[in-house]
């Protein structure tokens, strides 16, 4: 499943924390976000990114598939993670 892929119920129940609010890493870490950075926005940097400098292409489109991988990762433990709370209650 990829971004694409989330029909509206489920991108309804997927929250995205504010510029203010603190994220626990899975090691612990706080993690502060600075700015919130949709996927269209990511999309445009990389666009822009090979078109001045296309040696950068496979790099770019390797790390562009690894945050994909991990965004599915995220978007199916949150999945797990929000069925086991309805199914507690």
């Amino acid at each position: 499943m990829f971004v694409g892929d989330i029909s509206g119920d489920e991108a309804a129940d997927l929250r995205v924390p504010s510029d203010s609010e603190e994220v626990q890493s899975s090691n612990g870490t706080i993690i502060e976000p600075k700015i919130l950075v949709t996927h269209g926005a990511l999309t445009a940097e990389f666009i822009k990114l090979l078109r001045y400098n296309n040696t950068l292409a496979t790099p770019a489109l390797k790390l562009l598939d690894l945050y994909f991988c991990l965004w599915e990762c995220y978007v199916v433990k949150s999945a797990e993670k929000m069925r086991l709370k309805n199914e507690q209650r």
